[in-house]
């Protein structure tokens, strides 16, 4: 199976600082894979700095595609949780999106659900 791989460039030169919105400078360009229902996007993002908190933060707007450090998207996401809310097992779950090419262990399955029902 040809999985699609796709690009996607949320890269500003400037974005404000989260603790003390003062604006903050791109010093680096970083990228993430992240899994989604239709392939793979390939994120590229910038990396920020602000001076005045000595703190290093990325742009927020990453957070539209996948949760923080998460590798699969939220489109990926809420099938699972449409699945688990239809009385599928993790084990028909991961069934379900092998379908679309994306091999999701069992115990991944399970901690996005412990996630949501905390």
């Amino acid at each position: 199976m040809h999985v699609r791989v796709y690009w996607k460039d949320v890269i500003r030169d400037k974005a404000s600082c989260p603790a003390c919105r003062t604006c903050g400078k791109r010093h680096s360009i970083g990228s993430r894979t992240i899994v989604t229902l239709q392939g793979r996007l390939r994120i590229r993002f910038g990396k920020f700095y602000c001076p005045k908190c000595r703190v290093h933060f990325s742009d927020k707007r990453l957070n539209t595609y996948a949760p923080r450090r998460g590798r699969y998207g939220l489109d990926v996401i809420k099938e699972v949780y449409r699945l688990y809310d239809g009385n599928a097992t993790y084990r028909e779950i991961c069934e379900h999106l092998y379908g679309f090419g994306i091999r999701m262990p069992k115990s991944t399955a399970h901690d996005i659900i412990r996630v949501r029902v905390r």
